[in-house]
């Protein structure tokens, strides 16, 4: 309900640095399923990326910092900053590809070993994240460190919500032609999910000082 409330009382600010990566993001969701082919597929990967680094960075900065730490109409330009989040972003998600391609060969107890690994692996580092956006010196090992004795309200926030939002938007996707709101659907949990880490985030910090 804190993500909810800290998105409305910073809708506007945020609708409007959103509205451009919104407006790809949709067009890019909308490409017909026929149409996909290797080459293709690759650089919609890369182009997501892209767009959901602007989308979080935006959505922390705005929580945390206030909607005058990023431009009226969003992001403009992609910085070290932007590089890092992405980088931090493809690392972990090459991880736990690897995890699970591993965990597959030793059924059946591998894979649910990986997802608890994932879950509590991912909740935890999830909190480099936030301090990248806002242009903090944080590593990996920082932000495991920093998230000991916090981990169910990470799970909460980073695994449990972004599940729940999720399982709404599949629904939404399975109903004829409201693929388009699913999409935006989509985007809005991708917000809520960033402005509940930004706020848990910035409570572990307040106790850790």
């Amino acid at each position: 309900m804190g993500a909810l409330a800290s998105v409305m009382s910073e809708a506007v600010p945020l609708g409007k640095s959103l509205l451009g990566p919104a407006l790809i993001y949709l067009t890019l969701n909308l490409i017909p399923g026929e149409l996909m082919g290797g080459a293709l597929i690759l650089l919609l990967a890369v182009a997501s990326l892209a767009l959901h680094t602007i989308v979080a960075i935006t959505t922390h900065r705005i929580v945390m910092l206030g909607p005058e730490s990023i431009p009226e109409w969003g992001i403009r330009s992609w910085s070290m900053r932007e590089t890092r989040f992405a980088k931090y972003a493809a690392l972990l998600i090459l991880m736990f590809a690897m995890l699970i391609s591993l965990a597959m060969v030793s059924q059946p107890i591998g894979p649910p070993l990986a997802m608890i690994a994932i879950v509590v692996a991912g909740s935890s580092l999830s909190l480099v994240f936030p301090a990248i956006a806002i242009e903090e010196d944080l590593s990996l090992g920082d932000a495991w460190r920093m998230s000991q004795g916090h981990l169910p309200q990470l799970i909460v926030c980073v695994s449990l919500f972004p599940l729940i939002l999720g399982l709404t938007t599949l629904l939404l996707a399975m109903i004829p032609y409201a693929s388009a709101l699913a999409v935006i659907v989509q985007l809005v949990a991708t917000v809520l999910t960033n402005a509940a880490l930004s706020m848990a985030f910035g409570e572990i910090r307040r106790l850790r000082t």
